[in-house]
């Protein structure tokens, strides 16, 4: 449940004394909740557009705009995302059905250290 998950008509209808509630009181709480409705759902939608924008560094900002400048300079469709980096890279051998994990030099240099690769697969450092 988020922050901005309210219902703002409900809110106001209670928010309401008693002995103020009225039929036209509780009128005039729609119109205007009508109103707040759609100044929420354009706050959400702007909320999200800047969240994604957020996440970028100027780094993707500025290669997005070169590769749309160079090889798309009228629709400017390319965009950048993240990769998951955390899944590995398996592949297996012919001969044996277990799956052989493909190391990064970062992580090669720790299994070597630990004893755990052998020199074939590990890469050098």
């Amino acid at each position: 449940m988020s922050l901005f998950d309210t219902n703002l008509l409900t809110l106001a209808r209670q928010l309401v004394p008693v002995e103020l509630q009225t039929p036209v009181l509780a009128a005039w709480i729609t119109a205007i909740g009508d109103e707040l409705e759609a100044l929420r759902a354009a706050f959400l939608q702007r909320r999200a557009a800047d969240e994604v924008e957020l996440q970028m560094t100027g780094q993707v900002c500025k290669l997005k705009a070169l590769l749309n400048d160079t090889f798309d300079p009228i629709q400017r469709r390319i965009y950048i995302e993240d990769d998951n980096p955390a899944e590995p890279l398996w592949i297996r051998r012919r001969a044996e059905a277990q799956p052989v994990f493909i190391y990064t030099r970062a992580e090669a240099g720790r299994r070597q250290n630990m004893g755990r690769c052998s020199p074939s697969l590990c890469p050098p450092l």
